[in-house]
């Protein structure tokens, strides 16, 4: 017999916000049956959806991943201008020092 897990206990198993349950299910990521005016959860649909997560999910990692790439190449850029504009500064200091 399947096993079915109440809102709460299934935010306990998977160690996300109550909320984020909920939203799932809205999402309709996760199927939902009512039980005596409470939602339960089938364990072997969470289950999946942690094994195996919906390909707009995977979309969004993938997505993530690129931005975070992206964003630290930036930054790398940005240090490596900061380190040149440094440099420039304190030759011309070291210049303005000798011939002032």
């Amino acid at each position: 017999m399947e096993e079915y897990l109440t809102v709460k206990e299934a935010r306990d198993l998977l160690k996300v916000s109550e909320k984020t349950i909920r939203s799932w299910i809205k999402q309709r990521k996760l199927p939902v049956f009512r039980i005596n005016r409470t939602m339960r959860v089938p364990r072997r649909a969470i289950e999946a959806y942690v094994h195996y997560p919906s390909p707009v999910d995977k979309r969004t990692t993938q997505n993530r991943q690129a931005i975070f790439e992206r964003l630290h190449k930036l930054r790398q850029r940005l240090a490596n201008r900061q380190g040149v504009l440094s440099n420039l500064i304190l030759e011309a200091r070291e210049e303005l020092e000798a011939n002032g």
